[in-house]
Order: structure tokens, then sequence, then C-alpha cells
């Protein structure tokens, strides 16, 4: 719970929000509350120190498939981890013996971050095709 002086009706009160995302910083500790005391309006709201505020962040998963189906997938699993960095990979049989990379990772929730690491991936020799399979937002 952080202390915040709004001003409700044109009086200047002080209040208790809530306000999700803050992080230890310096001397002094903010804690995540569930709910909210009382209800400001933004454009009323003062603020005595600084607000960090992070960016939501996603999990994306892409579909790689490899150019040929006689090619290595432990090499190419290499070297995807070493361009790309991913929080996960997973081998996934598809049919009649190929087998897919499923590549998890988790990046910013910032417009044309999902295209460029496809992209990314896509330029790593030994990638045939590349698909988003999933993209789902993380807590």
């Amino acid at each position: 719970m952080q202390h915040m002086r709004g001003r409700n009706n044109g009086q200047e009160e002080l209040c208790e929000i809530l306000v999700p995302q803050l992080r230890e910083r310096g001397n002094y500790s903010l804690q995540f509350v569930q709910g909210s005391f009382k209800q400001v309006r933004v454009q009323d709201l003062f603020v005595h120190r600084s607000l960090v505020v992070e960016m939501a962040q996603v999990l994306v998963t892409f579909k790689v498939f490899p150019t040929e189906v006689s090619i290595n997938l432990d090499n190419l699993e290499k070297l995807i981890k070493k361009e790309v960095s991913p929080d996960r990979v997973e081998k996934e049989p598809v049919a009649f013996g190929l087998v897919v990379l499923k590549v998890s990772k988790i990046i910013p929730d910032k417009g044309g971050l999902i295209d460029a690491l496809e992209n990314q991936i896509r330029s790593i020799k030994g990638v045939g095709e590349v698909e988003v399979i999933e993209v789902t937002r993380t807590i």
C-alpha cells in the first residue's frame, strides 16, 4: 500500500490506493495489497516520489520446422539456444518421422518484438519454417 495525495471534489487529502508492480527501492519497501481502499482519478493524483512501472511481458511459443527431415535436431536446438536464448525448447513429433521444435521465450509486450524474434529464428541455418502458435501474457 502506498500513501498518495489526491484531490477528491477539489479537496486535497491523503489516500491509500493500490499501486501494483512496484519494486523495493532505497530504504523503503512497498508491498502488494489486494484491492483498493479509495478510488482516485488519475488526473487528480499527485505522487510524492517517482514510480517505476514495468511493461508487461508475454510468453511466445514458436513451432520451428527444420529444412529437411534428416537434419540433426540436437544441433539445430543448440544453434537456436545460442542465437535466441529461449526459456524452453521441446521436441514434438508431427507425422511420418517429422519432428519440430517448440521454442518458448518471454519478451516485453512491445510492438514488433514478436516479428523480430520470428525473423531471427528464421535466419538460423537449418530452420525451414517458423510459426507462432501461442502468445500469452505472463503474471
